[in-house]
């Protein structure tokens, strides 16, 4: 693998096998991804590494299903992702996806509903979460004002808190203080890995046990 400079995303599974075959994007003329193809394999924490620009965020968007490949697709267990599947994904991004108004509880239990539980079952496990990630004594506060660190233990659990086959992780680091990072990283072992998109490659090589770098047009996989 080259040396590198840039930002971390991750990858995690608790089982089956998440392809990206012959994967091409581009933006006007600018072309993002050229015939990028790698397999993120059951259980597997995989980082996806690469400067700011090679197009780590279009691969997981592709994958997400939030935006389009002009050739090549995205496959899980061996089917192309479809809704059904996406709503067995867990993402959490880079920049917060959350209500600031919105309650902590009310707002995890409606991004569970989202993705298929009942009511009932989505405040259980949106209980649960909050009680993890230690956040319990906030469950009545709006989002907006709990700190910084709070937040982003919010933002985990609403990844997780449909209990997700593949998890999808934009910049994971950035604001998670020690108790969420122990947290997370008790979740995705050994059932689930994640995949991570970074720009740094020593977080990536501590972190994951694969790791990938999109280089424009191209991508080397360790």
């Amino acid at each position: 693998m080259r040396s590198f400079e840039g930002a971390h995303r991750a990858i995690s599974y608790c089982g089956g096998v998440l392809e990206f075959d012959s994967v091409t994007k581009s933006y006007g003329g600018n072309l993002v991804l050229d015939d990028l193809s790698f397999a993120v394999q059951p259980g597997q924490m995989f980082g996806f590494c690469g400067a700011n620009g090679a197009g780590k965020t279009t691969t997981m968007r592709i994958a997400l299903g939030l935006v389009r490949a002009d050739r090549g697709e995205v496959r899980w267990n061996g089917r192309t992702v479809d809704l059904e599947i996406r709503r067995r994904i867990g993402y959490m991004p880079e920049e917060r996806g959350l209500y600031p108004k919105m309650r902590a509880l009310d707002q995890l239990s409606y991004f569970g509903m989202l993705h298929g539980m009942s009511k009932p079952a989505a405040r259980q496990a949106a209980a649960e979460w909050i009680d993890r990630l230690g956040v319990e004594q906030r469950t009545g506060d709006a989002l907006e004002k709990l700190s910084l660190g709070n937040q982003q233990r919010v933002q985990l659990a609403a990844a997780l808190v449909h209990e997700p086959e593949l998890l999808i992780l934009d910049e994971p680091f950035s604001g998670l203080d020690p108790v969420g990072w122990t947290c997370s990283r008790r979740r995705w072992r050994p059932g689930a890995g994640p995949v991570s998109r970074s720009c740094s490659p020593a977080t990536s090589s501590t972190w994951s046990s694969g790791c990938a770098t999109p280089w424009g047009s191209s991508v080397a996989a360790d």
